[in-house]
């Protein structure tokens, strides 16, 4: 929520597209009335807030400063917090978790998130731009998309790739938040009864196809992309993976639906009615710059990993997390 005056001034009514090539005016500054005031911002190096003197509430925390430092690199993110160079990183790679907890001053805090990763298709163009296909579009078939479902192993992406951190998802709403999910199941594996649908759907020996995928937006989101390639293979459709970092994925998938030059594409969804928040939430910072001014903070959920003791958060904080 920010203040009406306050972005009218400053241009800030609408948001930037994410295909906007430099991000809006209230991306890069504070209008807020939370509990930290931003100090200084750096995009993609660091951001500080220090604790607002004034804050109207009361006081929930011990910190007097929070330094969030973009790591790119979960191997430098676990060595920077096993050696006390930083007291909390999100997320923490689910191949260190042992690792992690293992040490005598860190621990992982793990919970449910509200975020689905799915598979988008593209249904609206009557030829895909990235296919073998010509003339046709594969995807409008009701029988290759239940091909593709039958073909791709939602539990052994869990076992294997997540390490047993994830849960089959057959809707994009969190179990969560919607009673009615426990009555809904995803397909079940049926590499003979995909390929079956294929042939009925006039593709006996597969197609090719490109699939979108960000490798630094979720966690291990190439290493699920590069699995459903394989799986798809079992079937016959040859899949060429796309993997991209964030700010080149991001412009790419999120224009208008009738522009966007993508095939399949591999994203994450949240309940828009709460966009932005995790369920077990843990804020993380609040600023303001001026009296009309947004609550800026951060939630923070799944494979979070803080320094233990607690008292280790006693002094100036600095958390670090993927950019």
């Amino acid at each position: 929520m920010m203040s009406k005056t306050w972005a009218e001034k400053n241009g800030a009514v609408n948001p930037a597209p994410a295909s906007a090539p430099t991000p809006g005016y209230a991306a890069l500054n504070a209008n807020g009335t939370g509990p930290f005031i931003l100090e200084s911002h750096q995009p993609g190096i660091k951001t500080i807030w220090r604790a607002n003197p004034n804050w109207w509430s009361r006081r929930e925390h011990n910190l007097d400063e929070a330094i969030f430092t973009p790591i790119g690199s979960g191997p430098t993110r676990v060595a920077a917090l096993l050696s006390g160079e930083i007291d909390m990183m999100d997320p923490v790679p689910p191949q260190d978790i042992p690792r992690v907890d293992a040490s005598p001053i860190a621990r992982v805090l793990t919970g449910p998130e509200l975020r689905t990763i799915f598979l988008g298709m593209d249904q609206r163009r009557d030829e895909l731009l990235y296919s073998n296909v010509k003339g046709r579009n594969p995807f409008k078939d009701v029988r290759v998309r239940q091909a593709f479902a039958k073909a791709i192993d939602l539990h052994l992406i869990r076992d294997r790739v997540m390490r047993g951190l994830s849960e089959p998802a057959a809707l994009l709403i969190s179990p969560l938040l919607f009673a009615g999910a426990k009555d809904f199941r995803p397909a079940t594996v049926d590499v003979e009864g995909a390929k079956k649908l294929l042939v009925e759907a006039g593709y006996p020996q597969g197609f090719a196809v490109g699939l979108d995928c960000p490798n630094d937006r979720y966690v291990n989101d190439e290493a699920i992309c590069q699995a459903v390639v394989g799986m798809l293979a079992r079937i016959g459709v040859k899949v060429s993976l796309n993997a991209q970092p964030k700010t080149k994925f991001s412009p790419r998938c999120w224009q208008a639906a009738a522009t966007t030059p993508r095939s399949i594409y591999s994203a994450g969804c949240r309940t828009p009615m709460i966009h932005g928040t995790y369920l077990p939430t843990s804020p993380v910072a609040g600023t303001r710059t001026g009296p009309e001014g947004p609550t800026i903070w951060a939630a923070t959920a799944i494979r979070r990993s803080t320094r233990s003791p607690p008292e280790s958060l006693s002094k100036p904080t600095e958390a670090s997390a993927t950019p």
